[in-house]
């Protein structure tokens, strides 16, 4: 067996093998949310240093999304009226299973979004 050598930290992880494994967990913790089963949507967040977005997918039938809070409250939602993936009005919103409305929120690390719905509300948190 080869004696391995790493000199940066991040070169473990960077190996093919540990690159599936980072990604997967990244994947799995990166971006938790809520885990029971019956969770009728996913929440993905995209940030950069000018502007921030929500994209909420629908994963049942039918779910109205009666309102959005981030961070507790703390972060805004710089317009209610969906941007992409259905045509609509501000809140509430109806999506159908595979449709996603997505928002702009003041630019600030989203840690916390909360999302009301017809099914309950739902916790996620990021990383």
């Amino acid at each position: 067996m080869d004696p391995v050598s790493i000199t940066h930290p991040m070169e473990a992880v960077m190996k093919p093998r540990n690159l599936i494994l980072f990604f997967g967990l990244l994947v799995l913790f990166g971006a938790s949310a809520c885990w029971a089963a019956e969770c009728p949507i996913e929440v993905k967040v995209v940030q950069d240093r000018l502007a921030a977005g929500i994209r909420i997918t629908s994963i049942a039938d039918t779910v109205t999304i009666q309102g959005i809070r981030v961070n507790r409250g703390n972060v805004k939602l710089l317009d209610e009226i969906p941007l992409v993936g259905i045509k609509g009005s501000p809140l509430p919103v109806t999506l159908k299973f595979g449709q996603y409305a997505a928002y702009v929120t003041e630019p600030a690390p989203i840690r916390e979004v909360e999302v009301q719905t017809n099914m309950g509300n739902w916790k996620f948190t990021f990383k």
